[in-house]
């Protein structure tokens, strides 16, 4: 079984931010390619 991660780390000032806000979620090889086209149609709408 082969899943991919994706990491998100931008909410990280480098400097003044106590904290770091990092985000991630793994999804399975069989699931990548209906998610790629899924993300690609939404920033269309958001572009719109």
């Amino acid at each position: 079984m082969t899943q991919l991660l994706f990491m998100d780390e931008s909410g990280h000032d480098h400097g003044e931010a106590p904290y770091e806000v990092r985000g991630g979620f793994a999804i399975h090889v069989s699931k990548l390619w209906d998610f790629v086209q899924d993300v690609r149609d939404l920033a269309v709408v958001v572009k719109t």
